[in-house]
């Protein structure tokens, strides 16, 4: 990985910098944001807490900053180059001294700014407490080659967000195709079905919580915190005992079943690839041989908000047994199922596959920031 050799490659040509600590407020100015609504409509960014929020026709300040939120998000540096306006929750820096703005934003990224939260409730930072602040900084030169590298690590991590954002947009499309009764996929018949006729729908239940030998054995104990993560699970964040199963209102379940979250948050679900139990806020289709579980994962979840709308209750929403049963949808025979949850899998697998080499980018960015900015 070249981000990799260049880090090895600058840790012998910076083995003789000298570093200094100085304070920010010795190297760098601060500027209040301030309320944007009474501007016109533009093509100047403003920018928030959480990025830019929209766009006016006049700007705070034109080059090079690195913003800091004031109130609410305080971990989250944002570099910009060009005209800015800023909200009055987020700080932007100017007027630099012997430091570089690209060198200074990857100093505030490797900065724990909670230690410094001012506030017991909402997060907050003060421009006193910023420019005390003390951070290791070399010469120059030095600054602008570590600028280069995390520069460089950061574009493969935006090429790489930007082909998992292309993929996930290209899935949509699919499901938007494949979903539709007018498909001609073969000319295919689709015909409606209740929940309850596709597979054995099962209700969860929970063990006794005070009785040690109903947990920690080996049967998969499903929540909806285990749904919505993945398309297809191996592990739980909690197993039970099969004595667990005999003793209580838990029903074993077979893998390759899909199990759905029908408690608030209604609707998160998953193919659990083993056999498995689930606890009240969770229900599962166990499916008959006519009805393929990956295609209704992926029906199923592009038809949340139809599911969703049947929750009922004033404490929690919730779907009960009989309703869910009785969710009906419109699906084609069993060979269209499969070929169109294998095209829409396909698609699942690119995306994870990139999502794994960003971890990975991700992880080699974080060791380049500690190594690269120390003394």
């Amino acid at each position: 990985m070249k981000t990799v050799q260049e880090h090895k490659n600058v840790q012998c040509t910076m083995s003789d910098v000298q570093w200094k600590n100085v304070k920010l407020g010795n190297c760098l100015s601060i500027g209040n944001g301030c309320d944007y609504k009474h501007l016109k409509e533009g093509d100047i960014p403003v920018f928030g807490t959480g990025g830019i929020m929209t766009y006016v026709d006049k700007y705070l300040y034109d080059g090079e900053t690195v913003c800091i939120g004031r109130k609410g998000t305080i971990n989250h540096p944002m570099y910009h180059i060009g005209k800015i306006w800023t909200v009055d929750t987020l700080f932007y820096t100017h007027s630099f001294v012997d430091v570089i703005p690209k060198f200074i934003y990857y100093a505030f990224c490797n900065i724990d700014w909670s230690k410094y939260n001012e506030a017991t409730g909402v997060p907050s930072l003060s421009k006193e407490t910023i420019y005390k602040i003390e951070i290791p900084v070399p010469d120059l030169s030095a600054q602008r080659r570590i600028a280069a590298i995390l520069s460089s690590a950061d574009k493969v991590i935006a090429s790489t967000q930007k082909l998992i954002a292309k993929y996930k947009q290209m899935k949509q499309g699919m499901m938007e195709e494949l979903f539709n009764e007018q498909c001609t996929m073969n000319n295919v018949q689709w015909r409606k079905v209740r929940l309850g006729e596709v597979g054995e729908i099962i209700s969860g239940g929970t063990p006794s919580t005070t009785n040690e030998t109903f947990w920690d054995g080996d049967v998969l104990f499903v929540t909806p915190l285990d749904l919505g993560r993945k398309n297809k699970i191996d592990s739980t964040l909690r197993t039970i005992s099969e004595l667990g199963v005999k003793n209580s209102s838990a029903n074993k379940i077979k893998a390759h079943s899909l199990a759905i979250s029908t408690r608030a948050p209604i609707g998160l679900m998953s193919i659990v690839n083993q056999d498995f139990t689930t606890n009240q806020g969770c229900k599962s289709i166990q499916f008959y041989d006519s009805y393929d579980s990956e295609f209704f994962y992926y029906y199923l979840s592009y038809n949340v908000e139809k599911i969703q709308r049947y929750g009922q209750g004033t404490t929690f929403m919730e779907i009960s047994k009989t309703d869910f049963s009785n969710l009906e949808f419109t699906v084609p025979d069993l060979s269209a199922q499969r070929r169109i949850a294998a095209i829409l899998s396909g698609i699942d697998a690119k995306i994870a596959a990139e999502e794994k080499v960003l971890e990975k980018y991700e992880k080699v960015k974080k060791g380049l920031l500690e190594r690269l900015l120390e003394e």
